[in-house]
């Protein structure tokens, strides 16, 4: 049979075959090689090739030619075809082999193998080892797997490995190769083409590395990156824009990729970038708002560029910066801002902003317009020191030094010249700062002025504290003093009161005891000064006309004083006060006999009443309660005093006359009696131009009571008396009197003894004159207890003390009366007589 013989040429990509124009019989097709050994195989091999291929070719033609005529013919083509086969392989940079698969050895490679591996073709022929051995002792098991598959199969086969030159180089080798069969399938040898492919593997393996970075860029990015197909649905989904936009990739492929951001507030606006970009356009970044899977907006800096391959638009890639953090750092920077601005504006302290190099002032805020009086406009671009805004230059220096040496200044206390010529003072605090590169200062002033004004102020009242301490201590002496000294004077009344019952006129001695009775008087009326002074509680209160109580006692003091020229001027209209009507009248006496001392030659005495009402800036000096008062103001035209005098007026003892002239006592009580009717005095004098005291009472709501005329009479009675007192002597005294006035008398030397006397003769007893201050158990505690036992009981309460506030709440309680020692037998006759015959 015959067939077509054809060249088979493989360069690496295409199989390319010449036909050769001669018919042989088969078993003649090798009998005219002369070539080499090798070249014959090769040779063979190409019949072989031919002649195996033959029933998958068009029969070219079919020739009727003898034997020996085809015979040259094909020789002769056969010697062409060796000649194009060397000539082919021989320039061909990829290495061509035959391995003969029956003898198990390889029988061509092309000279291309010594430039590509490295190595002398006699070695690879004379040893077969030499190609396993040049290959990777890494990939060699699994090269050789490969060809031992190619003969295994019935098509062709590509594997790649890795050789190592002598030179120390690895190559990467892609080798390809098939079987050739005989009739029976049998493998008879197998050929192959190895390409070296080292610079396409290592484009390959950059390409990969680029491939990955540009992978790794785009998944471990900050910033949302989608890519899209040129319908806007999503191609890839980068980990920043699944955490961004809460959408797993897998969720997010294949959809529209306004669907998944957008909602209708903004999908106008997407659906315009949306068409922009597959136009072709470039979005350049602009802030917008996309959201997120579970709706919340998402504050983004977004960008978009189509994505062209071959100048042919593929796609869209699209950026999503989160801003959300950033937008909310700006508004709160705002609001910061703002809120420094309102403090700046609104802050109570004076601040300036002025450059350091200069001094000038570059901003103010309100209060430093406020406190100075000048506007924004006159101070700003302007220095302190242009308009003589500092009241001593050299603080102003003062405080420049400090901020150039030490870049800041805290609490300089200076003085400031406001536009109207108040002078201020303030607590300077200044630090320099940069503003736009440029240092400026921040200067801060507190204006202390109040504060300087409430710390003298302060030391002032301090004086005031120390002063009232000092008095209160003496008061307390002087009280205790009196009290003492009452008690005595009790004694001496009494027996005097007693002696004088029993003498006429015409004794030797009635001159005598008259003239004890008019010391005991005045002595009386120094304890009553102490008492006022101590502040020991007033004797009887009662709603009285101050121009009446006034105008008395004006008028008394008038007759033995006929020098002084008094001139009133009362208010019709004055309202009631409610005091002790014989200490009020000390009070005006006391400061009558005081104007009559600093006018020696004599002068004029001013007495005015008035409705006043007292605010509490009023009334915080004197710590008294703001509302309505009475006042009195009592005016000489005396020699005056200086302010030493004027500061220590109401000390007690203090006095300017001469040694022996004046007990000091009269103002002193003066103001004690003042104050424990809740009232006040003030003084106003200067040398040489007299003094003025006002004197406040609070102004009551009753009516005043009139005046009533003392009597004297002595009234006499039949009662029976209990007598209570710790003192012996005012028990001995006391009975004798009581006893001179009719009344059958029984005595108790403490305030058990008395509670346990009356329980037993309770119905004897009429009357009981308690002692207020007792040891143990005073005379409170003990007026409570016989109280209980007897609701109705008659108690007049006696004591060397004023009516004081303890004296007051017993009368309080329901007490009938109060009398104070020491008292005389006409005194005290008819205290017991209002109280028995009510």
């Amino acid at each position: 049979m015959a067939r077509c013989v054809l060249l088979i040429v493989y360069n690496g990509q295409h199989l390319h075959t010449t036909r050769i124009s001669s018919i042989l019989p088969q078993k003649s097709r090798v009998s005219f090689f002369s070539q080499t050994s090798t070249q014959v195989h090769c040779h063979q091999t190409i019949a072989t090739i031919a002649s195996s291929h033959i029933g998958a070719l068009k029969k070219a033609f079919t020739m009727n030619e003898t034997s020996d005529t085809i015979s040259v013919r094909y020789n002769a083509l056969l010697q062409d075809a060796a000649a194009f086969f060397d000539e082919t392989t021989s320039h061909n940079q990829n290495v061509v082999w035959v391995f003969d698969w029956l003898k198990q050895r390889l029988i061509y490679a092309s000279p291309a193998y010594e430039h590509v591996w490295g190595r002398p073709l006699e070695k690879l022929y004379g040893r077969h080892e030499e190609w396993r051995e040049s290959i990777h002792p890494d990939d060699r098991d699994r090269a050789e797997a490969a060809f031992l598959a190619i003969a295994a199969s019935r098509q062709s086969a590509s594997h790649e490995y890795r050789i190592l030159r002598p030179d120390g180089t690895v190559r990467w080798i892609v080798d390809r190769g098939f079987a050739i069969r005989d009739a029976d399938g049998n493998v008879l040898r197998i050929i192959g083409m190895a390409e070296d492919i080292s610079e396409r593997r290592q484009a390959e393996l950059e390409m990969q590395r680029r491939q990955k970075f540009l992978e790794s860029v785009l998944y471990h990015a900050p910033d949302a990156i989608v890519t899209l197909d040129d319908r806007h649905h999503v191609i890839d989904w980068n980990p920043a824009a699944e955490k961004m936009f809460g959408y797993d990739r897998n969720e997010t492929v294949g959809r529209d990729l306004d669907d998944l951001v957008t909602r209708p507030d903004v999908v106008e606006e997407a659906n315009t970038c949306t068409r922009d970009v597959i136009a072709g356009k470039v979005l350049q970044p602009f802030e917008t708002v996309r959201y997120h899977k579970d709706g919340h907006p998402i504050q983004v800096i977004a960008a978009g560029s189509p994505i062209y391959v071959e100048n042919e638009l593929r796609g869209v890639v699209a950026l999503y910066t989160d801003i959300t953090v950033l937008k909310k750092a700006e508004a709160a920077l705002k609001e910061s801002e703002a809120r420094f601005r309102t403090v700046y504006r609104t802050i109570p302290d004076p601040v300036a902003i002025i450059r350091v190099s200069d001094s000038c002032c570059v901003d103010i805020n309100d209060a430093f317009a406020s406190h100075t009086g000048y506007s924004r406009q006159e101070i700003i671009g302007t220095t302190a020191g242009e308009i003589g805004l500092w009241h001593h230059a050299e603080q102003r220096q003062q405080m420049l030094a400090a901020l150039t040496a030490h870049g800041a200044v805290s609490n300089l206390e200076a003085e400031f010249k406001t536009r109207d010529g108040r002078v201020r003072t303030g607590l300077v605090s200044a630090k320099v700062f940069a503003l736009e590169q440029v240092p400026h200062a921040l200067v801060i002033t507190r204006d202390i002025s109040h504060l300087k004004a409430a710390a003298q102020e302060r030391k002032k009242l301090e004086a005031q504290l120390r002063h009232a301490q000092k008095m209160e201590a003496i008061g307390t002496l002087a009280g205790g003093i009196a009290h003492d000294f009452n008690n005595l004077l009790m004694g001496i009344q009494g027996r005097n009161s007693l002696m004088l019952t029993d003498t006429t006129g015409d004794h030797p001695h009635y001159e005598h005891l008259q003239g004890i009775q008019a010391y005991i008087r005045s002595a009386v009326d120094l304890t009553r000064q102490l008492l006022g002074f101590a502040r020991g509680g007033k004797y009887e209160v009662r709603p009285l006309d101050l121009n009446h109580l006034v105008a008395d006692s004006a008028r008394m003091f008038g007759r033995t004083h006929k020098e002084i020229r008094i001139q009133t001027a009362f208010d019709p209209g004055l309202r009631a006060v409610e005091v002790d009507p014989g200490q009020i009248e000390q009070v005006l006496l006391n400061l009558y006999v005081n104007a009559w001392q600093a006018m020696p030659a004599g002068g004029d005495l001013y007495l005015k009443t008035a409705n006043v009402s007292l605010s509490p800036d009023d009334t915080r000096p004197a710590d008294l309660t703001p509302g309505d008062y009475v006042k009195v103001a009592v005016t000489d035209t005396g020699s005056g005093m200086d302010a030493a005098t004027r500061d220590r007026i109401f000390e007690p003892f203090f006095t300017t006359r001469e040694m022996g002239r004046g007990t000091g006592l009269g103002l002193a009580s003066v103001f004690g009696i003042l104050r424990n009717h809740a009232g006040q005095i003030t003084v106003y004098s200067e040398k040489g131009r007299g003094t003025t005291f006002n004197i406040y009472l609070p102004a009551s709501e009753k009516s005043a009571l009139q005046t009533k005329a003392a009597a004297d009479d002595i009234r006499p009675g039949k009662e029976t008396i209990l007598l209570v007192d710790d003192e012996k002597m005012i028990l001995e005294v006391g009975q004798k009197l009581l006893e001179k006035l009719g009344y059958r008398v029984k005595t108790a030397g403490s305030g058990k003894d008395a509670i346990e006397r009356y329980h037993r003769e309770q119905d004897a007893i009429d009357l009981v004159i308690l002692d207020m201050v007792m040891p143990t158990m005073g005379g409170g505690q003990t007026y409570d207890a016989l109280k209980t036992m007897d609701p109705d009981i008659r108690v007049l309460l006696s004591s060397g003390y004023s009516l004081n506030g303890q004296a007051s709440d017993i009368l309080q309680r329901g007490c009938r009366g109060f009398i104070q020692k020491p008292f005389d037998l006409g005194t005290l006759s008819r205290k017991l007589r209002s109280i028995l015959d009510d």
